[in-house]
């Protein structure tokens, strides 16, 4: 509970729900990233509202902003099917992941297997625009930063960054990842 004495309670051993005035949060973590994320927004009369500050940290910091050109390199390859690669945290530094030997690449579709230490999933929509599809909300379970690539085939790629908490999801700007 977010009081006006500072958070008061214990934290649970999954993942831990924050009862503020401005609504509920889960907050979770695992050896990359910590996140807190606003699940509903209702008022709470007595109760701090939860800005959080940090809500998103990355445990070894922001991954090297060419791996997102070498990301769309890769789905350029692919084009006009979908594709997914990932960063990953990989002895001792962010590297880009495109060995999905289980990779089955369609027109309107791509399946996977993620593999450990995954930091960002990143799948394209090809030639159509980017948006998480229902099949996305269904597969994107875990903890994790989740991004959609559309339009790859122009100079200026759309594209969406989310944090996914076991089904709750926030947008992330692409700057809070990448520098």
């Amino acid at each position: 509970v977010n009081s006006p004495q500072g958070l008061v309670g214990e934290w649970g051993t999954g993942y831990t729900y924050i009862l503020a005035g401005d609504g509920l949060y889960v907050n979770y973590h695992n050896n990359l990233l910590r996140v807190t994320v606003k699940v509903a927004a209702f008022q709470v009369r007595g109760l701090l509202p939860r800005t959080p500050s940090p809500w998103l940290s990355l445990q070894y910091g922001r991954a090297p902003a060419d791996l997102w050109n070498k990301a769309l390199d890769e789905m350029r390859v692919h084009l006009p099917r979908e594709s997914y690669v990932a960063i990953r945290f990989v002895e001792g530094r962010y590297a880009l992941d495109t060995r999905y030997s289980l990779q089955v690449r369609e027109l309107s579709s791509v399946s996977y297997v993620p593999g450990p230490d995954t930091l960002v999933h990143l799948h394209s929509h090809a030639n159509m625009s980017a948006f998480f599809s229902y099949t996305d909300e269904q597969d994107e379970q875990g903890l994790a930063l989740h991004g959609v690539v559309g339009k790859v085939n122009e100079t200026t790629p759309d594209h969406h960054l989310r944090v996914g908490v076991y089904g709750h999801f926030q947008d992330v700007a692409w700057p809070e990842v990448f520098g």
